[in-house]
């Protein structure tokens, strides 16, 4: 056997091998655990910087929705004008309809408003600084009897004309009163 001092040398030294070698793993994880410790630190302030942007953007797409609901208000309203102005322009009674039908036009209204619009030989004024006259809009007063408007970007009119559809159609215009401005 060992004497006791050898053996006590020889258990001192695995104490301190052992001991040497602990330190060394507790040093070596406590690293880690440090690394981890930060890293995790880092993810926890990326995170919370992450949910503000997220939060500012859902903000601005909240207050986005919000103008574009007025927006969208606002533009149904314009519509809704404008079909109140639409709907009380003069049209053509039934009975016209029907008659003008029976002449050979499929949709009496804008059959004769298109015909008017094309006939820019009926507009009293000639057209100035190279412009083009044109007729612009057509409104039916009556079953004979028609408005419209006529410009060339320069000058700007207004006329009422008397119209005749024949059995085969045919739409016969006659000026009766013009102003240009």
């Amino acid at each position: 056997m060992f004497p006791k001092k050898k053996l006590f040398v020889i258990v001192t030294g695995l104490l301190l091998i052992f001991s040497v070698i602990s330190f060394s793993v507790y040093l070596n994880s406590n690293g880690q655990y440090q690394n981890s410790l930060s890293i995790n630190n880092n993810l926890t302030i990326e995170n919370d910087n992450l949910k503000i942007q997220v939060s500012q953007l859902n903000e601005k797409l909240d207050n986005n929705i919000k103008e574009n609901e007025k927006e969208l208000n606002s533009l149904n309203q314009q519509l809704s004008n404008k079909q109140k102005e639409l709907d009380s322009v003069p049209k053509l009674s039934q009975y016209s309809i029907s008659l003008y039908k029976s002449k050979n036009l499929s949709d009496p209204q804008n059959n004769i408003a298109e015909d008017l619009i094309k006939r820019t030989d009926l507009v009293p004024q000639k057209a100035e600084l190279g412009g083009t006259m044109k007729i612009e809009n057509v409104v039916l007063l009556s079953p004979d009897f028609a408005y419209a408007t006529y410009s060339d970007g320069h000058i700007l009119g207004h006329m009422v004309l008397k119209f005749y559809v024949s059995k085969e159609g045919k739409i016969d215009w006659q000026l009766l009163k013009y102003s240009t401005y």
